[in-house]
């Protein structure tokens, strides 16, 4: 485990560095692998999300997110979704921000607050799921603060939810200048018979000049559902 300091449920990890061989007595270097393992309150989701910075192009890595069959109390996951009802869910995100133009052996973390919004009413499902992230912050393996992410947004009319409750919604931030600086996705799950638990993944890419760079996080947020 690392020293990075994460949201509740949510824990980093960072490959070992060296190992010996057990028979030569020699040392064998290891590449550098950072990731994220989640699970939520109720037990009924995790995620997992590895990556390494020191290939090009993003190199190996990617993420996991399932919703279970049973709660960490041992009972069933269910899911019902709500008809005539809106709902708003937050939390906290934690993600790992890696350059995909160099390479490099270092790994930022990420953090932000989360908000979801679903419209279980919607007739055709098309724009009944809203998602923003506000407070964004980017920090060193060490939990050194780098700096500040803009806030992400909805693209309108690009929220979907189907009858599992698997949702998903594209993504976008502004800079400073309000032109687009990233672009991505949010998708996942809702759980709870009267769901109370959402779970999700975060990628984006953005661009600084001619450097590209790609964000994967995980988040649990938490709510229910009111009739409007």
């Amino acid at each position: 485990m690392t020293t990075v300091i994460t949201s509740d449920g949510v824990k980093a990890f960072k490959s070992t560095p060296k190992i010996i061989d057990a028979e030569t007595g020699t040392t064998i270097d290891q590449d550098p692998y950072h990731a994220l393992y989640g699970k939520s309150k109720s037990g009924a989701a995790e995620f997992a999300i590895a990556k390494t910075g020191i290939y090009l192009d993003e190199g190996p890595g990617g993420y996991i997110l399932r919703r279970n069959q049973y709660n960490s109390d041992g009972s069933l996951v269910e899911f019902a979704r709500p008809s005539n009802a809106q709902a708003v869910y937050s939390g906290t995100y934690d993600g790992l921000l890696i350059p995909t133009t160099t390479a490099s052996d270092t790994m930022l973390y990420t953090t932000g607050e989360t908000k979801l919004i679903f419209d279980f009413d919607d007739f055709d499902d098309i724009g009944a799921v809203e998602f923003q992230a506000i407070g964004r912050q980017i920090y060193d393996e060490h939990g050194t603060f780098v700096g500040l992410l803009p806030a992400l947004e909805t693209t309108i009319g690009s929220g979907r939810l189907d009858a599992n409750g698997r949702y998903s919604v594209d993504i976008f931030s502004l800079d400073a200048e309000e032109k687009k600086f990233e672009t991505g996705t949010v998708e996942g799950f809702l759980s709870g018979k009267n769901p109370n638990e959402a779970e999700g993944i975060i990628v984006l890419t953005s661009k600084v000049g001619d450097a590209g760079f790609k964000e994967i996080a995980g988040f649990f947020a938490y709510g229910q559902t009111v009739n409007p």
